[in-house]
């Protein structure tokens, strides 16, 4: 029980740090909250304060959702960044959240500029490399 609780006060601190730092470069309060929310779960799992549905704001569960995939895909590839997702649909994600990941997924237009070019094909310890590349070389 005490690993839980450090869990959650961890979670909780990360949540309110995020939330204070987008307060501070003066973003939109909507915005500190949708951070301070990221941890929330469609199904009212999540941190910090267990909101579940539409409790949770629209943009927080468009962010958890973009965080996700950009985590998972980076991790091993856009595949398996979906497989995960609609395994998590309805349970941590917004269904039509999802939907929507889906679509642009096969529409192919999801990861149009989110991955670097080689994300799929290097090791993960290549990868903040090619990140670290693609963003000091940008592709014009």
């Amino acid at each position: 029980m005490t690993q839980h609780r450090n869990n959650q006060e961890m979670i909780q601190l990360r949540c309110d740090r995020g939330a204070s730092i987008v307060r501070k470069i003066g973003l939109s309060e909507e915005t500190a909250q949708a951070v301070r929310s990221l941890d929330e779960h469609w199904d009212g799992s999540g941190y910090p304060e267990r909101a579940k549905e539409t409790s949770i704001s629209p943009l927080a569960r468009v962010m958890a959702v973009a965080q996700h995939l950009d985590v998972f895909a980076l991790e091993r590839n856009p595949e398996h960044a979906m497989r995960a997702l609609r395994e998590r649909s309805g349970h941590w994600f917004d269904p039509e959240v999802v939907k929507a990941a889906e679509s642009l997924h096969r529409d192919g237009t999801l990861w149009m500029q989110c991955l670097p070019a080689t994300a799929q094909t290097t090791s993960r310890q290549e990868r903040p490399r090619a990140l670290l590349s693609s963003i000091s070389h940008p592709q014009r």
